[in-house]
């Protein structure tokens, strides 16, 4: 099943908001950090598969 941008674009939203409203709990920085290195890779592989890198 492929993920629709808007799709991937609704995960990374709600989920960097979930960070910005518990900036205390412990896993906050680690899973902002989590969404950045997935986002890349995501990034780069539909660039690879579009012929693009």
């Amino acid at each position: 099943m492929m993920l629709r941008p808007s799709d991937v674009d609704q995960i990374i939203t709600h989920s960097l908001v979930w960070v910005i409203r518990h900036p205390d709990h412990p896993r906050s920085y680690d899973i902002c950090d989590e969404i950045a290195r997935a986002s890349k890779t995501m990034i780069l592989q539909f660039m690879q598969e579009a012929g693009r890198l």
